[in-house]
């Protein structure tokens, strides 16, 4: 990867919607070229900075609104004429500030969640695409990991709907966090189930359902579809290549166990 490469893939390296494949060659590049580097920092920072801005809460400007209008009714006719129309420009560049973060959260409101994103690429290139990782396939030391993680021993065959089995399972890390990655399988088809403890971040996507008071999470990337729930100490997130009623099925029959 060269460093035409790094501009063009940029914002999809920072928004983290890069495949691991050109996510690793991109940080590669940027490890031996500082040039890149500082300018891909510069782009995270810039993008940290207008995140902040527009998405704090707005400020409390009725003190400052009441002053200009005290003054502007104190001041001679002429002078009034002239402040009403700077007050309207005023007001039109308020307008079309307020209107440009709107756009802005709505943009941000439609990117993708990383943490989605990161668990359906696990499961496309680490399930489906079988790339090479050490998983733990002997029942009992799953059992063992998964209790580790607050995920009890019955549950690791429980989240099995009939006729599939737990195949394997490790530990990996979504958008910077660590979950529990379980895969099981029919023979034929299989799915992944990450497990986390609850965090008080709200879940991703539109509800699409609810089970025994909990909403049912769904979102679609690719062929990959998701479905996402939290019970009172767990984060739990379904992914299937099969259509995306089976990742609700799955994630009902996942939130009925834990």
């Amino acid at each position: 990867m060269n460093c035409t490469d790094i501009v063009t893939l940029s914002p999809l390296y920072i928004s983290g919607e890069l495949d691991r494949a050109r996510a690793d060659a991109f940080a590669a590049h940027l490890r031996s070229c500082p040039e890149c580097a500082r300018e891909i920092q510069r782009q995270i920072d810039m993008d940290a900075l207008l995140r902040t801005g527009i998405l704090a809460e707005a400020p409390d400007t009725s003190a400052l609104d009441n002053r200009v209008r005290e003054q502007i009714a104190a001041a001679p006719a002429s002078d009034r004429q002239v402040a009403s129309r700077w007050l309207l420009v005023a007001a039109g560049i308020v307008l079309v500030l307020l209107v440009a973060g709107l756009g802005y959260r709505a943009l941000l409101g439609m990117r993708p969640s990383r943490l989605y994103t990161d668990a359906a690429r696990d499961h496309r290139s680490e399930v489906i695409n079988r790339q090479p990782r050490r998983w733990l396939a002997d029942p009992a030391a799953l059992e063992s990991l998964a209790e580790q993680r607050g995920v009890s021993r019955a549950a690791v065959a429980s989240l099995a709907p009939s006729g599939y089995r737990p195949e394997h399972g490790k530990l990996c890390r979504l958008d910077g966090r660590i979950f529990l990655h379980l895969v099981y399988t029919d023979g034929a088809h299989e799915f992944s189930v990450f497990l986390r403890e609850r965090d008080a971040d709200p879940l991703p996507g539109p509800a699409r359902d609810t089970l025994n008071g909990r909403s049912l999470h769904v979102a679609d990337f690719g062929d990959e579809h998701l479905s996402c729930f939290q019970t009172d100490r767990l984060r739990a997130m379904l992914v299937t290549d099969q259509p995306g009623e089976t990742a609700l099925a799955l994630a009902r029959l996942a939130a009925a166990v834990l």
